[in-house]
């Protein structure tokens, strides 16, 4: 039964609780845990990967998304050169890299599809 609040004339009712459901963290951290590995995926300065705003490099929000199943596995920022490193990314499994201009700009979003993970030697 759902609770209701009565507020200025306003009728308010609770959701009903989903059953089964996992918080966002232990759903994140599930999702994590499956795309875990070795490998990296970097941009790094003079290169393809380098993240730019109007042809100038920019520190920008980077995500890693699972080319197969389209979830969410990684994210961090650019640097200011515009380089980024996706670190702990299950090697065998094929990604897409998407930087975001997210300052309010008329850009959008820049993706890199079907990229592996490299191993770094030790």
């Amino acid at each position: 039964m759902a609770n209701y609040l009565i507020s200025s004339g306003l009728l308010f009712s609770t959701p009903p609780p989903r059953s089964g459901a996992r918080s966002l963290l232990r759903r994140n951290v599930q999702f994590q845990s499956i795309f875990t590995g070795r490998g990296v995926i970097s941009g790094k300065k003079n290169t393809a990967g380098i993240v730019t705003v109007n042809g100038k490099p920019a520190r920008r929000r980077v995500f890693a998304v699972d080319q197969a199943s389209l979830r969410f596995v990684r994210s961090t920022w650019s640097a200011e050169d515009g380089s980024y490193l996706l670190q702990h990314l299950d090697e065998k499994r094929q990604f897409i890299i998407l930087a975001l201009d997210n300052y309010n700009s008329p850009y959008r979003p820049v993706a890199w599809d079907k990229r592996y993970p490299k191993v770094p030697s030790d």
